[in-house]
């Protein structure tokens, strides 16, 4: 009986022993687990950051600018135009760009205010695509990047004729000026006729 009850106690011990090592085999698998759980998070963060980023630089300034074009004739309703004739008191819903009106996404909204302008003109309607209405629609554009561009008309004459002016209409910062080189030739050539606010009585 002593005996019997040795051997069934050795076996007992072999047996625990031999459940330690399994014990500690399903820990490793579970922190492997968790392990593998985190990393699988961090990369769908990184995927998700990577599309929104994609997001705010490509495709948002696109619709951004295609609005703004879409929506530039209705600025010559009554006396909106007089908003952006003066720098905003507020700056637009968007986020300043660190680089201004030299970021990528500022860029591809402006070109695609242009663009819709320039296919309303083509389609059947009052709108044409004039440097009034791409003004207007870069305008908007600017604004709502936190850029406080202003809409700037100006006169001058036709070949010499005073009596036949011609108009122009381009963009300028309150701060810095004509937006680029071709605003600053049109500030050049033509007179403005819209004096920023602080210089009205």
């Amino acid at each position: 009986m002593l005996a019997a009850a040795r051997r069934a106690g050795r076996r007992l011990a072999r047996g625990a022993r031999g459940g330690e090592p399994s014990a500690r085999g399903d820990d490793d698998i579970g922190r492997a687990a968790a392990g593998s759980d985190f990393k699988s998070r961090l990369e769908r963060g990184r995927l998700c950051a990577l599309v929104r980023g994609a997001f705010a630089q490509r495709v948002e300034p696109v619709a951004l600018g295609l609005w703004a074009g879409y929506r530039a004739p209705r600025w010559l309703e009554g006396s909106r135009l007089r908003e952006l004739l003066d720098p905003p008191a507020e700056v637009g819903e968007g986020a300043i760009c660190a680089e201004g009106e030299h970021d990528p996404a500022v860029r591809r909204g402006r070109l695609a205010a242009r663009t819709a302008v320039w296919l309303l003109g083509r389609a059947p309607g009052p709108a044409r695509n004039t440097c009034l209405y791409r003004s207007i629609a870069e305008a908007e554009v600017l604004r709502r990047y936190g850029i406080p561009a202003v809409v700037r008309l100006g006169f001058a004459p036709a070949d010499g004729v005073a009596d036949n002016p011609s108009g122009h209409a381009w963009i300028e910062l309150p701060d810095k000026g004509p937006l680029d080189q071709a605003a600053t030739n049109s500030a050049g050539r033509y007179q403005p006729v819209t004096p920023a606010r602080e210089n009205r009585p």
